[in-house]
């Protein structure tokens, strides 16, 4: 099968899966959200970045690694699983021992509980990151793409069911330990690849880590610094204005993942096959970087200008004071694809040193923009603060990408960009012909999405119409 093909199929897939996964979870939000608390979905929110350290330090950049390494074999990965296996049961009992005081710290005991229950979610991710990555390594992205339908499925079907019996929080703890548990046995089952349990061999673990561990680095500081707001708030404030803002930041997370984690996860092992030629590399970049700022853009502007109405319609009226954490969530996360198109780029050709660098600067900042916003003024200050820092973060990435993507120059990148944003504002006006339906939520969101849509599809071929084909071919 050519290169092509499999792109093309790897493409589909993960499309399908992203496209099902991202409607499964709009839809968990979406009946969870009627039947739950912002109390509720505060409480999990104050624990996440527990749960995002475990996770970051369970991979360790291993799986990348054995992805981008074309000499990494089925030995390589029964090496890193047998050690992902400790590293679970060593995380899990770290966790579990430090329960009491995470719950002392944001003044819930019934924290104790929850983090005990689920940092079980740590074994079960142990063991299904090697398998995830042979997966990915060797393009068995339909085996990836059912397994994630099927136990987004099972999961949100137990959450429900325990929502509807008043489980409150723990409802949203099982739909996540259920989803992991699924879709470790179907990728169990599905995949072909078994390892060889009690391998273990430093020279493999040290391969693999040397370049892991920048990016574990890298990650871990993300995990932390983007759950710090979460921290602040449920340690100062009531665990609602947690849900508020971790629902906002779920619901655009919704539509910033399936348009990230389509063209990543597909680009990651299609591009590495092709990164030793820069013309190449530079050429297929560029197709990605407008397409997902194609698609990008417009959407995350169109969520933040009708947050209420979206809220209204989703969540009823209980959950409108999650409006302006919405509007505001939305324009940060516009450009974030783009800039974990930069990051991907730097890990592709190897410079990995490079995403721990500007990962660090880039962190640095967010504390100092928090910071500021913090001692400015009130929460609502710190989280508007976000939206510069976007714009900061993808500008550094841009930066330290120029060498590797010398033949896609900066002020071409801007270009293409601002191209994007002019033909989003030209649509703009046209959304106000017609208002006179805002009575009807749900048909007024329909009209006003479809008008954009076209408007903007229509603007975009008049400012750049070779862009916009060069999309469209990209996608056929």
């Amino acid at each position: 099968m050519s290169l092509k093909e499999q792109a093309f199929r790897g493409f589909k897939w993960t499309f399908l899966q992203q496209l099902f996964s991202q409607i499964t979870g709009l839809s968990l939000v979406i009946i969870l959200g009627r039947l739950l608390t912002p109390t509720d979905y505060g409480l999990l929110g104050m624990i996440y970045v527990i749960f995002t350290i475990s996770n970051v330090l369970l991979d360790s950049g291993f799986s990348n690694s054995l992805v981008r390494d074309a000499d990494a074999d089925d030995y390589h990965f029964s090496v890193i699983f047998n050690f992902n296996i400790v590293i679970g049961i060593v995380l899990y009992l770290i966790v579990f021992i430090s329960a009491p005081f995470i719950a002392n710290f944001f003044h819930q005991k019934i924290l104790i509980d929850v983090v005990r229950v689920y940092a079980i979610s740590i074994i079960l991710n142990s063991l299904t990151t090697t398998q995830q990555a042979y997966l990915t390594k060797y393009l068995h992205f339909k085996i990836l793409a059912l397994s994630s339908i099927i136990s987004g499925v099972l999961g949100g079907m137990i959450g429900v069911i325990m929502a509807l019996n008043n489980y409150h929080v723990w409802s949203l703890v099982f739909t996540t330990l259920i989803s992991i548990f699924s879709s470790l046995c179907c990728l169990w089952i599905a995949s072909k690849w078994k390892p060889r349990l009690f391998v273990f061999d430093k020279n493999v673990l040290k391969k693999h880590f040397s370049f892991g561990y920048k990016l574990t680095i890298t990650n871990l500081l993300d995990g932390i610094v983007r759950n710090v707001i979460n921290v602040l708030f449920g340690r100062l404030y009531q665990p609602s204005v947690v849900g508020y803002y971790s629902r906002s930041e779920s619901m655009k997370n919704i539509f910033v993942n399936l348009i990230t984690n389509t063209f990543s996860k597909v680009s990651f092992p299609i591009i590495s096959m092709v990164h030793n030629d820069n013309t190449s590399f530079n050429n297929k970049f560029r197709q990605l970087l407008n397409g997902v700022a194609f698609i990008s853009v417009p959407t995350l502007i169109f969520i933040a200008l009708f947050s209420k109405e979206i809220i209204i319609l989703l969540f009823t009226n209980k959950w409108i004071d999650m409006n302006f954490y919405l509007t505001v969530l939305a324009l940060s996360g516009m450009l974030y694809p783009v800039t974990t198109l930069h990051e991907n780029a730097l890990s592709i050709k190897g410079k990995s040193d490079l995403v721990l660098k500007v990962s660090v600067i880039c962190k640095a900042f967010f504390i100092l923009f928090v910071s500021a916003g913090y001692f400015l003024g009130n929460f609502k200050t710190m989280v508007t603060l976000l939206i510069p820092y976007s714009l900061f973060e993808l500008l550094l990435h841009v930066f330290f990408t120029k060498k590797i993507l010398n033949k896609y120059l900066i002020k071409d990148q801007i270009i293409d960009l601002l191209r994007i944003f002019l033909a989003t504002i030209l649509a703009l006006p046209f959304l106000q012909l017609l208002n006179f339906l805002s009575n009807n939520v749900f048909l007024y969101l329909i009209t006003q999405l479809t008008i954009f849509a076209l408007c903007y599809i229509f603007f975009s071929y008049l400012i750049n119409r070779k862009m916009l084909m060069n999309i469209i071919s990209f996608i056929k």
